[in-house]
């Protein structure tokens, strides 16, 4: 495992499940790391595993972190975490007072109706991060006109309003450049 000349930030955790996320392998790939580096990019930012293991072993201190996504919803729900987490914090609540089977498949349908795209930052990013703790496994599928479609999953008290790992991960971008954008042929890499 690389050392760090930083001092390590308290541990911050991603706010979301992420199938295929990379918190299991942290370990494996933090051997293969390079310990010195002046920016951080990650164009396939996901539940954000990597990102926050960074920040939270001080490897980020003094460095600009470029955060990217070509889910618009994924990067939307960063920003809002990033720069209103208590107001968001707030309406999770209210969703989880909510929660039921019937509230989830009315809350999934969202998406479907024309005045989805006029829905407030806060709103979209409230509804993603509800469905991500309450679907199958936080499955992100879309089907072929771009809508939400995993069911519901069978959590017994799903952890929705999360406000620990919530005002943690806005402490950790606060210096991210958060943005949605293509692969375009980058993987994982500092600069």
């Amino acid at each position: 495992m690389p050392s760090t000349k930083n001092t390590p930030q308290s541990q911050v955790k991603p706010f979301l499940k992420w199938a295929g996320g990379k918190r299991g392998l942290i370990e494996q790939l933090f051997s293969k790391f390079p310990t010195d580096f002046n920016n951080y990019h990650e164009p396939f930012l996901g539940g954000g595993a990597v990102f926050f293991e960074l920040y939270s072993r001080g490897m980020l201190k003094d460095k600009k972190a470029y955060l990217s996504d070509i889910n618009s919803e994924l990067i939307n729900a960063y920003n809002v975490v990033k720069n209103n987490p208590n107001k968001l914090i707030a309406n999770l609540e209210l969703y989880k007072k909510s929660h039921n089977k019937a509230f989830y498949y009315e809350t999934r349908a969202l998406d479907r109706l024309e005045s989805f795209k006029s829905f407030s930052k806060l709103k979209r990013a409230t509804r993603f991060i509800y469905l991500n703790k309450t679907c199958f496994n936080g499955l992100y599928r879309v089907n072929s006109k771009g809508y939400f479609n995993t069911p519901i999953g069978s959590y017994k008290n799903p952890n929705i309003a999360d406000k620990e790992a919530i005002l943690n991960a806005s402490k950790a971008l606060q210096n991210a450049v958060i943005y949605s954008d293509g692969w375009k042929g980058r993987g994982i890499m500092a600069s």
